[in-house]
């Protein structure tokens, strides 16, 4: 039932694609294949600076803007290290990733908005990321957005609408 629920909600988004305003339906690549892959490389690129244990690695994924923006980086990013543990066995995407175009003017934002899981051999996880790909006027955009990281069996409470999600920085509750 949980399953088919988060199921509903993200095929719901990757249809309505109601993440920026206003917007038009593109893909970030030229296919779905394309953007899975881009969405997938974002992942790895969060899970081997997790794995290794490297907070400078994943701090430069962030865009600019939203280390600036950030509560407090830097303790979310070490909640989210500790949190974390284990060999990763796989990684897979969890329906579509979402990309969106924003165009004010001249300007074009590009975004993508990706759902995973990740089995460890201690625990499973689910992701959610946030990524601006390409800002046209403020280049200090690009990168992730938001990278929210829970365990899997907490998606129900704790994956809600994705603009709720769309915290700057890192949100990591181990305690929930």
């Amino acid at each position: 039932m949980r399953r088919n629920a988060v199921a509903a909600f993200i095929a719901i988004m990757s249809l309505t694609s109601c993440s920026l305003s206003p917007q038009l339906p593109v893909r970030i690549g030229n296919s779905l294949e394309d953007d899975e892959k881009a969405a997938m490389a974002t992942l790895t690129r969060v899970t081997d600076a997790l794995v290794a244990g490297d907070k400078t690695s994943l701090k430069t994924l962030f865009s600019k803007q939203a280390l600036s923006q950030a509560s407090d980086f830097d303790s979310e990013a070490d909640a989210l290290l500790g949190f974390f543990s284990g060999t990763i066995h796989s990684q897979e995407l969890f329906g579509e990733p979402s990309s969106g175009e924003s165009i004010d003017g001249p300007s074009r934002t590009y975004e993508m908005d990706a759902f995973y899981h990740v089995n460890t051999d201690k625990n499973r996880y689910s992701f959610m990321i946030i990524n601006v790909t390409a800002d046209t006027t403020h280049p200090e955009n690009v990168g992730i957005s938001s990278l929210r990281v829970i365990r899997t069996k907490d998606e129900d409470r704790l994956f809600v609408s994705i603009d709720d999600m769309r915290i700057p920085g890192i949100w990591c509750r181990p305690d929930a």
